[in-house]
């Protein structure tokens, strides 16, 4: 079992999906104050504090949601600056004190914004979405497969996808820190229990109607696993990592995407800020700039200092000129199929095909 268990840590092994689940604690809020400011662009991703740009080896697919330039400002998405955000410290479970993040451990290298009829899960396996025409790109000009970790949200209405790449297009997530590589590792290969506990979101509106900012407020950050229902998905070789995170799986969330019409008089009535966010997210995404940070909660001084795993930036989503995605899988390139049987059964965990 032991021998299992390292094996997996340090292989990141093909595994199963865990089951959702939807705790009912509370969300965990800690209170601080950070500014970001970042440009970024698909092929070559600058942010702040880094020097060189780090440069791709090979030219990404693109995406629904093109990157901020000089002539494109609106319906965008950028790489935010994760040293502008505060998180524990070195310390921080003896003296609370909250440090500058490291830039974030992946880059965000795309970001699709899609309508649908129904829940779509699993994105990363579809052929005709980024991860597998990255991977069938790299086949042909026999490059490694690149790590890549998804974030899918599904909305009401559709899917907002956002993928990330580990630096120089590693084919691991794991960095060469060993503390957090343990963690990391922790949290890809753990059950639901763990990485629901952990999964942290540290919103932060940069530009938007100033009571939707108020109800926000300042970079609060909540552990978004114990209120929303989230489902884990791991591809074969360890080729990428989804998060599916269902903004419908909250009773408060769907109040607050219920009270759309009315939401100037209903926003502050449900008082708790993450909410607030969703329908932001869902329902004034072209009015506002946001940046949407994520981390594994360190819950243990041995996995302290805290770092951003993961960010993003949206400006002025337009959900109109969001495509249509169809709700029946895409074809899986044979050669990177997923082994949906394995363990507990299929990959999505509940026991049925999605």
């Amino acid at each position: 079992m032991q021998a299992q268990k390292q094996k997996e840590k340090e292989q990141l092994e093909d595994g199963p999906a865990f089951h959702d689940s939807d705790s009912e604690d509370d969300v965990e809020v800690e209170e601080e104050t950070t500014v970001a400011v970042a440009v970024g662009e698909v092929k070559e991703v600058k942010k702040e504090g880094e020097g060189e740009k780090s440069k791709w080896r090979l030219p990404l697919p693109s995406t629904s949601i093109p990157p901020l330039s000089e002539t494109v400002k609106l319906n965008v998405f950028s790489d935010p600056d994760a040293t502008a955000f505060q998180v524990r410290g070195p310390d921080y479970f003896n003296d609370k004190v909250k440090v500058a993040s490291t830039p974030s451990v992946f880059k965000l290298a795309g970001l699709d914004l899609f309508l649908a009829d129904e829940k779509i899960v699993h994105v990363a396996k579809r052929s005709d979405l980024f991860v597998q025409q990255l991977h069938q790109a790299c086949q042909k000009r026999r490059e490694k497969l690149p790590f890549v970790f998804v974030l899918n949200f599904t909305l009401p209405w559709g899917n907002f996808i956002a993928y990330f790449l580990a630096p120089n297009m590693a084919p691991t997530p794991l960095i060469g820190e060993p503390k957090f590589d343990k963690m990391l590792s922790a949290f890809i290969n753990g059950d639901d229990e763990y990485r629901n506990s952990r999964w942290k979101l540290i919103p932060r509106m940069v530009e938007g109607n100033w009571v939707v900012k108020k109800a926000i407020g300042e970079n609060t950050p909540a552990i978004i696993g114990k209120k929303l229902t989230h489902s884990y998905y791991k591809g074969p070789n360890n080729s990428y990592f989804e998060i599916t995170c269902d903004v419908n799986s909250s009773k408060v969330g769907k109040a607050i995407l219920g009270a759309v019409a009315a939401y100037t008089k209903k926003v502050l009535l449900f008082g708790r800020r993450f909410f607030v966010l969703l329908l932001t997210l869902v329902v004034l995404a072209k009015q506002v700039v946001i940046d949407l940070m994520f981390c594994i909660e360190p819950q243990e001084q041995e996995e302290l200092p805290e770092r951003i795993l993961a960010g993003i930036r949206f400006h002025n989503l337009d959900t109109d000129a969001a495509p249509k995605l169809p709700a029946t899988p895409a074809r899986v390139h044979p050669s990177i199929i997923v082994n949906e049987n394995k363990d507990s059964g299929n990959a999505n965990g509940n026991g049925k095909k999605d």
